[in-house]
């Protein structure tokens, strides 16, 4: 006797997008509509795997009230201007989306199961954010028509970082017994580990990665691997397969699988 595969219970809606246009409701979502994908120090990122989109939602400080538009405004903003300088193969302009949260306590209380303890200092107050595509899935629609996928797809991201140079009187304060040369980024990585957000020292360097040579490139690119930290992610089909805390195995496999998938076409 064939067994009926049954859908997950429908919950309660956490979390509804509202469309800044008409005002229309673009999903009410529950807990089974939502996965919890990353978060950096100001943004935490749900994805929607239905809708093949992620939202990007600004967070606060626990004692703080709720934060105005503003800010989210002015991101939109920056990232429609900046993508009207390129072409649409190169840019995704990011959709402003307002939210309806019957209960933030609960929408926090549920993300902190998932989200790294270092980060739960801070919650989701916010009532506005930002939709889109979800890169880390292939979206056949978005392809030409003479391209056919097959097989597994991979999605590699990767954060670059700040690299600018530090200024002399700011390193001489930071790092008064040495006499080298700091970037940003790898200035940083010293004062995670003094705070014990980071149990190593990062290798990769954003200047080597932009420097346009081609040994300190890969250096740059062996050292996001080796050390992922939040800046390094790999997926396939959309779902993570390597990152921060992840086995380095996976990765490897990963990079085998796509070589012979590259053989099985030529």
């Amino acid at each position: 006797m064939r067994r009926i595969r049954r859908r997950p219970k429908k919950l309660p809606a956490i979390l509804s997008i509202i469309s800044k246009t008409d005002g229309s409701v673009v999903g009410h979502l529950d807990r089974n509509d939502l996965v919890y994908r990353a978060e950096g120090n100001a943004n935490l990122v749900l994805a929607i795997p239905h809708m093949q989109q992620v939202l990007r939602l600004g967070k606060s400080s626990r004692n703080s009230d709720h934060p105005s538009n503003d800010h989210v405004i002015m991101v939109t903003e920056y990232g429609r201007i900046m993508s009207s300088l390129f072409t649409a193969d190169f840019t995704i302009e990011p959709k402003l989306v307002f939210l309806r949260i019957p209960n933030y306590q609960s929408l926090n209380n549920w993300l902190n199961q998932f989200r790294p303890s270092m980060r739960c200092d801070k919650e989701i107050k916010c009532r506005a954010g930002i939709l889109y595509p979800d890169l880390a899935i292939l979206r056949r629609d978005l392809l030409p028509e003479n391209i056919q996928v097959k097989g597994e797809t991979y999605c590699v991201e990767i954060k670059p970082k700040q690299g600018w140079i530090l200024p002399k009187d700011i390193l001489e304060a930071l790092f008064p017994d040495s006499d080298g040369q700091f970037c940003r980024f790898c200035a940083m990585q010293y004062l995670k580990l003094v705070r014990q957000t980071i149990k190593r020292v990062s290798n990769y360097c954003p200047i080597d990665l932009f420097s346009g040579d081609r040994t300190r490139m890969l250096k740059a690119l062996q050292g996001l691997v080796e050390t992922p930290q939040n800046n390094f992610r790999m997926w396939r089909s959309g779902h993570l397969i390597y990152g921060d805390g992840l086995d380095s195995a996976r990765f490897r496999e990963a990079l085998e699988d796509v070589m012979c998938q590259r053989d099985h076409t030529e």
